[in-house]
């Protein structure tokens, strides 16, 4: 099964990973997302009857189907497009990496091949970095 969650930047909007990004960052920032959250809680509840009962409460968060997805945008080249297939770009993989690194799952990645995908965005003359390959 390729089960794989995305978020929407805005409605009718993109589907990449800049949205990952910018819901994961400030669910990290407001503690959401930290190492000793738990997957699922229990809530106790109360029926009309005044019976208790016992839900599990998920946080779709940290659903490993998520980093799959990140993970799913990296290209041959070793960088990050906005979605699966899609020619690498900086700030795409500013995004992936962060929000992969926010989940705890960069293992998930192709990390010597990004690594040197960054390494080659350094241009030699000018010093400075191009968000693409040949840009």
């Amino acid at each position: 099964e390729d089960e794989r969650i995305a978020f929407r930047m805005h409605h009718d909007g993109e589907i990449d990973v800049r949205a990952s990004y910018c819901i994961l960052a400030p669910c990290k920032l407001l503690g959401l997302i930290d190492e000793t959250a738990p997957t699922s809680s229990e809530k106790k509840i109360n029926d009309a009857k005044g019976d208790t009962s016992s839900i599990v409460l998920s946080n779709p968060l940290l659903a490993p189907s998520i980093a799959k997805h990140i993970s799913a945008c990296q290209t041959h080249e070793g960088g990050f497009g906005a979605e699966p297939h899609n020619e690498a770009h900086g700030g795409y993989t500013f995004c992936a990496l962060a929000s992969l690194r926010i989940l705890n799952a960069v293992e998930e990645i192709d990390v010597d091949n990004l690594r040197g995908w960054l390494a080659r965005r350094q241009m030699g003359y000018e010093g400075g970095f191009c968000g693409r390959t040949n840009k």
